[in-house]
């Protein structure tokens, strides 16, 4: 995949400093209600927020870093308005925790992660399309990846996906990403957290070095490679003041 891609068709006038947009795509069905999953799910992708920050401001960064987050269960729908657009990553929280209901939309996901695709810029560099599921679709998956695929950035886009656990359709997620892009397992709550992070970096990386940190850094992950968030403060215990004692004594 060619490191410029000024010629894209349509969208926002090419900028000064070139943008990759990050999107989070993510199933918030019944089912990630199990095990933990969706609390580690949120969790997880705050600690992502120092990863991504840090890289962006790497004095070699060349690209601005451009967050959106969509999840899906009885349909698809940005987590809130401004991550249809993207927020800027030095903007970019986690407030609110999503929770876990109904079933697995994942096509609509796509068709509505596509239906953005055209307002990128047109000298982004190629987008991160990256998926978290522990399921497998139940709307029309393949015309949603249809969507996605007949839109320029759409088909140029690094697509990873994170399937959880056994009940994750690998074959869904293997057409999802293409033969370009990689499919992660998690079994664990802890391996879900460590491919999060992985997935950051790579995100990450593509601002600092442009489209080649997928070739250099998104075939083989490494999470040993990415440091581990840091431990939450240690607070001092509060002051209880002592009553005085009482007169009688």
């Amino acid at each position: 995949m060619p490191d410029d891609l000024n010629d894209m068709p349509g969208g926002k006038p090419a900028l000064s400093r070139r943008e990759l947009h990050f999107y989070w795509l993510l199933d918030t069905s019944g089912s990630m209600s199990n095990d933990g999953k969706i609390q580690t799910l949120n969790q997880a992708i705050r600690e992502s927020i120092p990863i991504m920050r840090e890289a962006e401001k790497d004095p070699k960064a060349r690209g601005n870093l451009i967050v959106h987050a969509i999840e899906f269960n009885d349909e698809a729908r940005w987590v809130n308005a401004e991550m249809a657009e993207g927020v800027p990553v030095e903007a970019f929280d986690w407030v609110k925790d999503l929770e876990a209901a109904g079933v697995t939309f994942m096509g609509d996901a796509l068709r509505k992660t596509a239906a953005e695709l055209p307002n990128l810029p047109n000298n982004a560099f190629r987008p991160v399309i990256a998926m978290v599921t522990d399921g497998e679709p139940t709307d029309d998956f393949n015309g949603g990846l249809q969507a996605l695929l007949d839109q320029p950035w759409g088909k140029a886009a690094w697509r990873v996906a994170i399937a959880i656990g056994n009940d994750a359709n690998k074959a869904v997620c293997h057409k999802f990403v293409g033969p370009e892009g990689k499919v992660l397992t998690a079994d664990t709550l802890e391996e879900i957290r460590k491919a999060i992070r992985w997935v950051s970096h790579v995100g990450g990386a593509g601002a600092v070095k442009g489209d080649k940190a997928f070739d250099q850094e998104g075939k083989q992950p490494d999470f040993n490679s990415i440091p581990a968030p840091p431990p939450p403060p240690v607070l001092d215990p509060p002051v209880v003041p002592v009553p005085p004692a009482p007169d009688w004594l």
